[in-house]
Order: structure tokens, then C-alpha cells, then sequence
């Protein structure tokens, strides 16, 4: 097994991303830190590493860098732009959240002495990081609450009960061509199409058939939906 480069380039020559090599340096990288003082002083929680897997994937598709390569103002790009969504979405806990983020970059800064671990540890330093994240996560929630209203009704999982996942599928996007009568444009329901590959997991169907869901599952998938609008324009 090659030794644990901290400084990997996870894209190519052309600027592309291997995702590959990125998913491989961040497995490596979380089983250093687990085994690290600095993990293994943070109290158990019900998140896990919920943090680290988002600040990770989103060094990497936003940044294309790893957590190791940030500065930190790309830090607290993502700290603003990209976090609050991923833990409004997850539940996760801001608190939590950063405390994660700080181990991981206490660890960076003990075991590899990087400079720019430590201008990330002075943007997650004091009480306003969390504060201002917790503010995040409530105008993120509230917008993203507005947007998965307006989005269309899913199809009744009940009568998708004897559908095999292709014709389940097929009439959660007849629901996104009604609501084009909503106001909604070609390109918004292109927007959102992202989504309905994951409907299946997360927007209460299983694989090869449907589960028996209640209201609240409906209005989870819509926010699901309603989130992938939202990255994919934040990306314009």
C-alpha cells in the first residue's frame, strides 16, 4: 500500500476532478484522524463524523481540493455557502459540527504542520462561528421550506405499491410536468431532475417497490428536491 500523501492533487492535469483518487485520499484521511487524539478527545454523538463526510465532499466537488489543501477563506466559503444546507437537511448539529471541523485541523496542524490548517482553526475559532452557522442553518431552512412547498405533490406511495422502480419513477416525473402549471420553467424541472435519481432511498420508495410513507416523508423528498435546485444554481 503506497504511503498517505497529505498533499495529493485530486484533480488532473485538465482540471478535472478524479473522484477516484479524491474518495481514496478521504478514506485515508478519516482513518488517520479516528485514530487521532484530537478525534478521540470529542464526546460520542448521535451525528457521528456527519461533519467531516460534509466538509470532505465538499472540499473536493466545490474546491477541488482536499480538507488539507484549504485556505481559510475557502474555508468559510463553504462554511457559508455549502454547510448550513447539507446539516439543515441531515439534522445535523451545529455545535457538533464545528467541533468536528476543529479536530480535524488540530490534526492537520499537530501531525503535518500545515500553515493553512492553521488560518482554518482562527475561522472556527470562538462562539460566532457557531452562531452564525446556526444562523445559516435557519435561512437556509426556511428558504429551502418555501421552495419545497411550491414544488408539486408527490404520487400517493400507496398506489405505487405493485410498480416496479422504472414506472414508480416514471410518475414522480409526471408530477414535476404538473407542476409546470405552478409557474415552474423547463430548465427549473431540468434543475430538480438531479433529485429523482434518488427518490428510490430517500423520498419513500425502496428498491423494486414502494414503502408505506406518511406525510412527512412527502415533505421530505420535496425539501430533497427542493436542495438540489438550490446547489445546482448556487453553481451559476
Amino acid at each position: 500500500m503506497p504511503a498517505f500523501d497529505i498533499q495529493q492533487r485530486v484533480t488532473n492535469d485538465d482540471g478535472r476532478i478524479d473522484f477516484d483518487a479524491a474518495a481514496a485520499w478521504n478514506d485515508a484521511f478519516t482513518e488517520l484522524l479516528h485514530a487521532s487524539p484530537e478525534w478521540r478527545a470529542l464526546p460520542e454523538h448521535p451525528d457521528g463524523d456527519l461533519a467531516l463526510d460534509i466538509l470532505l465532499g465538499s472540499a473536493v466537488e466545490v474546491m477541488g481540493k482536499t480538507i488539507a489543501q484549504l485556505t481559510g477563506d475557502e474555508l468559510q466559503t463553504l462554511l457559508h455557502e455549502v454547510v448550513p444546507i447539507e446539516l439543515y437537511y441531515e439534522d445535523g448539529d451545529p455545535v457538533r459540527a464545528v467541533a468536528e471541523m476543529r479536530a480535524a485541523f488540530q490534526f492537520l496542524l499537530r501531525a503535518y504542520t500545515l500553515p493553512n490548517a492553521d488560518d482554518c482553526l482562527r475561522v472556527l475559532d470562538g462562539d460566532a462561528v457557531v452562531r452564525r452557522l446556526t444562523a445559516d442553518i435557519r435561512e437556509e431552512a426556511a428558504e429551502a421550506e418555501a421552495e419545497a412547498a411550491s414544488l408539486p405533490d408527490l404520487p400517493n406511495p400507496d398506489h405505487l405499491d405493485e410498480m416496479d422502480e422504472e414506472d414508480a419513477l416514471a410518475e414522480v416525473e409526471d408530477a414535476f410536468e404538473r407542476g409546470s402549471d405552478a409557474g415552474f420553467t423547463g430548465d427549473e424541472l431540468t434543475d430538480i431532475a438531479p433529485a429523482l435519481a434518488e427518490l428510490p432511498e430517500h423520498g419513500g420508495y425502496e428498491r423494486g417497490r414502494a414503502k408505506r410513507e406518511s406525510p412527512a416523508s412527502h415533505a421530505k423528498a420535496k425539501r430533497k428536491m427542493a436542495k438540489a435546485s438550490r446547489k445546482k444554481n448556487r453553481r451559476r
